[in-house]
């Protein structure tokens, strides 16, 4: 079995995947940092409400906080897609599909959402205004560059940082993502 407390993980990126991984790694009590360009939390707590499907909320109830999401979020009956012109293309009876999963999906805000899970992390385990640079691994650990010269290193890294993500263009080198 391995010994979890002589892991530390660093996590680029402070959205909802980065904050849920660094939530679920300290569950199994392993160390993590999360590294967030944003230099101020109320940066990353911006955009719309979305739809929870069934999946995302049976991940959070694994993660204990199924009760916290049910309070900050609306149940859902329904869900309709439609084309940008209005027109109706499927409808799907979410509450009977959550149901049979013993969940309940909920529409919430993402500023709620990330406000739960960065509380559910700790301040203390997210460095903002840390932009991630490049990183490089050497077999025993893996150490990440940030924007402002400084070096952190850890077992392993996890880009979680989004559509135009610095780690995922190291890796793959193909450049911008296409649409």
């Amino acid at each position: 079995m391995i010994d979890t407390s002589q892991l530390r993980a660093l996590i680029v990126g402070g959205g909802i995947g980065g904050l849920a991984t660094a939530h679920s790694l300290g569950r199994l009590g392993i160390e993590s940092v999360v590294f967030e360009r944003a230099d101020a939390i109320r940066k990353i707590q911006i955009g719309g409400g979305f739809h929870m499907w069934t999946n995302a909320v049976r991940a959070l109830a694994r993660l204990d906080l199924y009760d916290q999401v049910q309070a900050i979020g609306a149940p859902l009956d329904r869900t309709q897609f439609r084309t940008w012109k209005g027109k109706p293309i499927g409808t799907w009876p979410v509450a009977e599909i959550a149901e049979a999963n013993e969940v309940t999906d909920v529409g919430v805000s993402r500023q709620d959402l990330q406000a739960l899970l960065v509380e559910a992390v700790g301040l203390d385990r997210i460095r903002l205004g840390a932009a991630v640079a490049g990183f490089e691994e050497d077999g025993e650990e893996v150490t990440v560059t940030l924007a402002d010269g400084s070096i952190e290193r850890g077992s392993l890294l996890i880009g979680a940082d989004g559509l135009r993500s610095t780690i995922r263009a190291q890796i793959h080198g193909d450049g911008p993502p296409r649409y």
